[in-house]
């Protein structure tokens, strides 16, 4: 039977669910301009690493928050992975205008892919979470990725049958909307906590963030 008292499991679920629905319109809303969505992501992840661990707090104060405190490091990451887009796109131009597409615009275009997918999926919560240079982050995202691999993938597999449920039909996409990326923050969130606190119960973690590579 559904309890409504303040300390309920049905309570709790609908303070959540406010939250992420009200958390996805900050980031829609910090994300317009299109060149802050890095930081918005990395504030968004500051929050979401925080509901991982069910730690109470006031969404949009965090979020904004976070949202100064990693602009500069998170907008110039973003611009990085804007430029290595256009990359792509100019090799995906070339691989079908061309009737025999070079060899090495190919792999290219495979490994800026691949780089560029990996250190998005790990970078911002990295951002959120730890203070580090911004090079110092990037390699801390492709060390996690190298060091777990199988997480990596099934991240990427959940993340993309999020996007194909969502993608499913016009009332699906319309919740999409609503609250589809932050599920997607979320989910990548909950796998990147799992991983620090490994890496920090191993001590591979201090004030420069996770040392994958060392751990």
């Amino acid at each position: 039977m559904l309890s409504f008292k303040p300390d309920s499991r049905f309570f709790a679920f609908v303070n959540r669910l406010v939250d992420v629905f009200v958390l996805n319109l900050l980031w829609l809303a910090f994300s317009l301009p299109l060149v802050t969505i890095g930081a918005a992501t990395a504030a968004a992840h500051a929050v979401t690493l925080k509901m991982v661990d069910e730690e109470e707090g006031y969404v949009a104060r965090g979020f904004i928050r976070a949202f100064r405190e990693n602009f500069r490091k998170a907008t110039v990451l973003w611009l990085l992975e804007a430029a290595a887009l256009y990359a792509l796109w100019i090799d995906w131009q070339i691989a079908v205008k061309s009737p025999d597409p070079p060899l090495f615009a190919l792999i290219a275009g495979i490994l800026i892919a691949a780089v560029t997918l990996v250190v998005s999926l790990y970078a911002y919560p990295l951002l959120a979470r730890y203070e580090n240079s911004l090079a110092g982050t990037v390699r801390n995202a492709l060390r996690i990725a190298f060091r777990f691999p199988g997480r990596t993938v099934a991240l990427l597999a959940l993340l993309g049958f999020e996007v194909a449920l969502f993608s499913w039909n016009v009332p699906m996409l319309v919740i999409g909307v609503l609250v589809g990326p932050l599920i997607a923050i979320y989910t990548v969130s909950g796998a990147a906590k799992g991983i620090f606190r490994k890496l920090e119960e191993e001590g591979g973690a201090g004030a420069g963030g996770p040392e994958a590579g060392g751990a």
